[in-house]
C-alpha cells in the first residue's frame, strides 16, 4: 500500500463509494450500508466522506479494512496499471466505429488482464464494466436497472474513455426499457447532449426522436453527417442513415429515397458485417412499410432476415403483412419452439398468427389477434397497431364482428 500513489488512493476511494453505495440500494438491511454504520469502528465519518469524494486518506490500511468489509481485497499492480489504457483507447475506437471484431478483441484481452484481479477493490469495477460493453455490443444484453444505478456511481473511477462508454451502457440501456421511462431524466443527468463520444451523439439522435424535438434532429442530421463522412465513419454513417429513414418516412418520401441511394452506395463500395446489414435492410423495410410499397417491403425484409444470423430482427412479421396485403401466399421463414421463445412475447404470437392465417377459420384468426397479441402491442407502436387495425378489418369482412374493430382502435388507442 505504500507505493499506491494519491491519484491511485483517490480512484479506490471512488471505487468504495460505487460498491456501498451498491449494496445500499440492493440490501435488505440499507442501514448497515449508511455511511455513519460502514465506517464505524474504521474511520471517521468525516475520513470516509473525503476518501468517497477521491481525496486521499492518510492512513492506508482504512482502505483494507473498507474494502473488506465489501468483499474485496486490495492490490497494487503497475503491471497490469499499465496494459489497461492503451488497451483502453483501443476498444475506445472500436467503439466509435463500431468495429465489432476489434471490440471482441479488445475486451478479451482486457478480461484476461483482469480476470485475476478481478475481486480486488477498483480492478473488480473496471472488470464488471469490460464485461457489461462485452454483453451489449457482442450479445445485445443491456444492463439491469441495478446495474444502472451502480454504473453511474462509478463515473470519474476510471478515465474520461470510460465514463464515455459507462454513459452508453447507461442511457442505452434505460431508453431499451419500455417498462421505464428512466431515460428522460437520464439524457440530462447524464448530459449526453454534450458528449463528444459518436457513440453518444447517436444517443442524443435516439432521444430527440423519441421526443420529436425535430428542429434539433434536423440540425443534428446534417452536422453529424459532415462530420462522420470526413472521418469515414461508416457504421455510424449506416446509424445515422437508419434513424433518418425511421424519422423521414414520415415526412419526405423523396428525402426517403435520397437516403436510400445514399446506403445502396455505402452498402457496394465498403464491407459492411452482416448483422449491420440486417439493420439496415430492417429500417429500409420499416421506412416503405409506411408508405404502403410492399413489394419493397418484401424485398427488403428478405434481405434483413438472410443477413439476421442472431435472431435480433422481426423481419417476417413486415414481410408476412405485407405478402397478405399483396394477396400472396404467406412464405416466412420456419422457427423452431425453442427460436420462437426466443423472439420478444408479441413477436413470437404474431408468428403463430400468420402460420395459421389461412389454415384455420377467419374467426378463430380475429379471437386469437384480439385475446393473445391485442394485449401485448403498444400503443406508440404506430406501425404494428395500424398493421392490425388493418387485419382484424379484413377478418372482419368475414366474420361480421364489427364491435371487435372498435374495442381494438379503443385500447389501441394512445392516453
Amino acid at each position: 500500500m505504500d507505493r499506491i500513489t494519491k491519484e491511485k488512493l483517490g480512484r479506490y476511494g471512488l471505487s468504495i463509494r460505487a460498491n456501498r453505495k451498491h449494496q445500499l440500494h440492493i440490501s435488505n438491511n440499507a442501514y448497515r450500508w449508511t455511511q455513519k454504520e460502514f465506517c464505524k469502528d474504521i474511520c471517521s465519518q468525516n475520513a470516509l466522506i473525503n476518501m468517497e469524494k477521491g481525496l486521499a486518506g492518510r492512513f492506508h490500511d482504512n482502505y483494507i479494512l473498507l474494502a473488506e468489509k465489501l468483499g474485496f481485497k486490495i492490490t497494487h499492480n503497475p503491471e497490469i496499471d499499465q496494459q489497461i489504457p492503451p488497451l483502453t483507447k483501443r476498444l475506445y475506437h472500436a467503439l466509435e466505429f463500431y468495429d465489432l471484431d476489434e471490440i471482441k478483441s479488445i475486451t478479451q484481452q482486457l478480461s484476461d488482464c483482469l480476470t485475476n484481479v478481478k475481486d480486488y477493490l477498483w480492478y473488480g469495477d473496471l472488470y464488471r464494466v469490460v464485461k457489461a460493453v462485452e454483453k451489449h455490443y457482442l450479445n445485445k444484453e443491456n444492463l439491469s436497472r441495478d446495474d444502472r444505478h451502480f454504473f453511474i456511481d462509478m463515473l470519474e473511477e476510471f478515465s474520461d474513455e470510460w465514463d464515455e462508454i459507462i454513459k452508453l451502457l447507461v442511457f442505452y440501456s434505460a431508453f431499451l426499457d419500455f417498462d421505464s421511462e428512466e431515460y428522460r431524466d437520464l439524457f440530462y443527468d447524464l448530459n449526453i447532449a454534450s458528449s463528444k463520444a459518436d457513440f453518444n451523439k447517436l444517443c442524443t439522435l435516439l432521444y430527440y426522436l423519441a421526443e420529436d424535438y425535430n428542429s434539433k434532429l434536423y440540425a443534428l442530421f446534417q452536422e453529424l453527417e459532415s462530420e462522420w463522412v470526413e472521418k469515414k465513419n461508416i457504421m455510424r454513417l449506416i446509424d445515422l442513415y437508419n434513424q433518418e429513414l425511421i424519422h423521414k418516412s414520415y415526412f419526405d418520401v423523396y428525402e426517403l429515397r435520397q437516403i436510400e441511394e445514399k446506403i445502396k452506395k455505402m452498402i457496394q463500395e465498403y464491407s459492411i458485417p452482416k448483422q449491420k446489414l440486417a439493420e439496415v435492410y430492417f429500417s429500409l423495410g420499416a421506412a416503405y412499410l409506411k408508405i404502403k410499397e410492399y413489394s419493397k417491403v418484401i424485398e427488403m425484409m428478405q434481405r434483413c432476415i438472410e443477413n439476421d444470423l442472431k435472431m435480433k430482427k422481426h423481419g417476417f412479421v413486415y414481410l408476412a403483412y405485407a405478402q397478405h396485403m399483396l394477396g400472396q401466399n404467406i412464405v416466412i421463414p420456419y422457427y423452431t419452439e425453442e427460436e420462437q421463445n426466443m423472439l420478444l412475447p408479441i413477436y413470437a404470437k404474431i408468428y403463430t398468427y400468420y402460420s395459421k392465417l389461412g389454415h384455420i377459420s377467419a374467426e378463430q384468426s380475429e379471437n386469437f389477434l384480439m385475446d393473445e397479441i391485442l394485449p401485448l402491442i403498444y400503443p406508440d407502436d404506430e406501425l404494428i397497431v395500424e398493421m392490425f387495425q388493418e387485419e382484424l378489418t379484413i377478418l372482419i369482412e368475414q366474420t361480421n364482428h364489427y364491435k371487435t374493430l372498435k374495442i381494438y382502435i379503443k385500447k389501441t388507442k394512445k392516453v
